[in-house]
């Protein structure tokens, strides 16, 4: 049984007032090729599903190429959510491990072998993870709203406000790495 993806951000809870505005001008173009990736990310999720279907096993071309993308739109959405200064690179790096220069650290373990009734079974497992994850991304849009406004009017987050977000988007990582087969950690919804 393979290990939880790794997901590590310390928040920026002081930020310049003028962050939200450049954040989201800057972010925009970022924003529409995270955007953009997303088919891309949906079509190497069943090609791997069929993998494993077929062989019982990822294989390292699109299970990389599924890390790197996940590891560049969890970069983007945290950078545009707030929560931190560092505008993120351009690039996809498919690796497992995180290479680093970014304050986003992103690991996914290499898949183990898995039964080849797994991906069948994720749907099942992980819907209500789905739903939950859903209700608490609500939660982070409306927390975003609250802290944009904050950092306008203060120059920073409410106290654990920025926690609440960055702990949103662990577990949303956390859920979709588990459908997409890619773990075989089951996550938990509650904590690190």
């Amino acid at each position: 049984m393979s290990r939880a993806i790794g997901f590590e951000l310390t928040p920026d809870e002081r930020l310049e007032r003028w962050r939200p505005v450049v954040h989201w001008t800057a972010g925009l173009p970022l924003a529409l090729a995270a955007l953009v990736l997303v088919p891309v990310a949906v079509g190497l999720a069943i090609v791997g599903a069929a993998t494993v279907l077929t062989t019982g096993r990822w294989t390292d071309h699109p299970a990389l190429r599924l890390v790197g993308i996940h590891r560049f739109q969890y970069r983007v959405a945290t950078y545009l959510v707030l929560v931190r200064r560092q505008r993120p690179s351009w690039t996809l790096t498919p690796t497992y491990d995180d290479p680093g220069g970014d304050p986003l650290r992103f690991d996914v373990p290499r898949p183990d072998p898995a039964h080849r009734w797994v991906p069948l079974a994720r749907g099942v497992l992980g819907l209500p993870r789905v739903v939950v994850i859903a209700v608490l991304s609500i939660g982070g849009v409306f927390a975003v709203i609250v802290g944009a406004v904050s950092i306008v009017v203060r120059g920073r987050w409410p106290h654990g406000l920025a926690d609440f977000v960055v702990a949103v988007a662990r577990c949303q990582a956390q859920v979709v790495a588990f459908v997409e087969s890619m773990v075989d950690h089951v996550p938990r919804l509650v904590g690190p």
